[in-house]
């Protein structure tokens, strides 16, 4: 599982850290700084060495890192208006308004220690988990850099008044729209995840501890038996 999640966790990362850096770069333009003329590296003959690429994918991973809890903050105060529920409060009033049946009794904030036990009873849905989690951190993050793109591009219309810059402002609030709609989706998915597969072994928190301890007793017991069937001399 660790190798997933450094998997998931570095391109979560990594993908918005290169958007962040190319945001600076064009904020840099935008205001008569110097920047990087990145359309000359598809020119024949200018693609960056590699003594430069592998150092700005460190500097990127490093960059999408910093500015994440940023992100988080404001993703959560942007969301907060459309309905003041946390993502995971929201997520298990889904699951016990669509399966009443169920008496579903767990609370919201058991879900970080439901997820800590899925990681160690269902391995395969933790990969799913952390997938889901990682295109959440992946997605609120893209939807920052693009919004501060578009503040960008506001900034070189009422500079110039062309109005590319205009479209490309609309389109490119468009892409923030979907990101921050999908980040939220996977949010949820995240959660609803959790407490879907917690059912499995209780419909609260106690129970599901209780399966953990009866599980982890059952595989001593077994230990045991076999040791000592190792250890029996034939008579």
């Amino acid at each position: 599982m660790s190798v997933n999640l450094g998997f998931y966790d570095f391109f979560s990362y990594l993908i918005p850290g290169l958007l962040y850096l190319y945001v600076f770069n064009e904020f840099l333009h935008s205001i008569g700084q110097k920047f990087i003329d990145i359309g000359s590296w598809f020119q024949s003959g200018q693609a960056p060495s590699v003594t430069i690429f592998i150092p700005l994918l460190i500097g990127a991973y490093l960059v999408g890192h910093l500015i994440d809890p940023v992100a988080q903050r404001l993703f959560k105060i942007f969301y907060h208006f459309r309905n003041p529920k946390k993502a995971y409060a929201r997520a298990l009033d889904n699951i016990k308004k669509n399966h009443p049946d169920l008496k579903i009794e767990f609370e919201p904030k058991d879900w970080n220690l439901l997820l800590s036990f899925i990681r160690h009873r269902n391995l395969e849905m933790a990969h799913i988990l952390d997938k889901f989690n990682a295109d959440a951190i992946m997605l609120v993050n893209i939807a920052l850099g693009m919004f501060a793109l578009v503040l960008i591009q506001m900034r070189m219309f009422f500079s110039t008044n062309s109005p590319v810059f205009l479209i490309n402002s609309a389109g490119i609030l468009i892409l923030f729209l979907l990101a921050a709609f999908k980040c939220n989706q996977f949010r949820s998915w995240f959660f609803i995840g959790i407490f879907q597969a917690a059912l499995e072994y209780g419909k609260n928190l106690k129970e599901v501890l209780e399966n953990k301890i009866e599980k982890a007793e059952n595989n001593h017991g077994q230990s045991s038996i076999a040791k000592n069937r190792k250890g029996a001399k034939p008579k």
